[in-house]
C-alpha cells in the first residue's frame, strides 16, 4: 500500500492499495487495485472510505477491511511512503 505522507511511521491514509497474487496454475502473478474512494465498513469503525482504515489502525486495519468487504485473505503487506522511493531506486 501507498501511503500519503513522506514517513512511513506517521499516520497516514493508504491512496493504493494493490494486491498482488500468485496463480500457481497458470504461474502468471496477478496484481488487482482497490479503490481508495470506495465506501466500505471498517471494522470496529463504521462505515468510511477504504483509505481512512489506515489513520484509524494502521496497514493491518487496511488488510482486515479488504478481507471483510471483498472475501480475500491477504498473508502480508507492504507499506510504501514517499520517503521509501528512494530506497526502492537505490
Amino acid at each position: 500500500m501507498g501511503i500519503d505522507t513522506l514517513n512511513t511511521e506517521d499516520s497516514s491514509r493508504s491512496d493504493a492499495m494493490i494486491l498482488m497474487s500468485l496463480d500457481l496454475k497458470h504461474n502468471e502473478i496477478k496484481l488487482s487495485s482497490f479503490l481508495r474512494d470506495s465506501y466500505v465498513y471498517i471494522p470496529g469503525i463504521g462505515n468510511a472510505k477504504l483509505n481512512a482504515a489506515c489513520v484509524y489502525g494502521g496497514p493491518q486495519l487496511v488488510c482486515d477491511t479488504i478481507e471483510y468487504n471483498f472475501g480475500i485473505r491477504i498473508d502480508d503487506y507492504a507499506k510504501v511512503g514517499y520517503d521509501m522511493f528512494i530506497k526502492i531506486i537505490d
